[in-house]
């Protein structure tokens, strides 16, 4: 969840605006879901997987304004793809076409 307020696990409160999830552990073959809700005021956003090659699920790769739209302020969108890589780590960020003109700016 992206939120300017968002409690973790353990129930501590974290009042920064924080877009690092949490470590997802998967074997091959299983079907990764994971649900985005957007509590953002303004901006839309995605989830963009680095590692994975997406096969049959390229509508999933989370690249705003090429593989996916941004989800909406205030909405929510599912991710569900079935994990086919070779075992190792790979990682996971947001993308914003906010934060994208924050950053050619400064």
């Amino acid at each position: 969840t992206a939120n300017e307020s968002s409690e973790d696990d353990a129930g501590s409160s974290n009042s920064d605006l924080s877009l690092v999830g949490p470590p997802i552990h998967v074997q091959l073959g299983d079907t990764l879901s994971v649900m985005l809700k957007n509590s953002l005021p303004t901006s839309g956003l995605s989830i963009h997987w680095h590692g994975f090659e997406m096969t049959n699920a390229l509508e999933f790769d989370g690249v705003v304004g090429v593989t996916q739209c941004p989800i909406s302020p205030h909405t929510q969108f599912r991710y569900e793809f079935e994990v086919d890589e070779n075992p190792g780590s790979y990682w996971y960020h947001t993308h914003s076409v906010s934060v994208h003109h924050m950053m050619r700016i400064t």
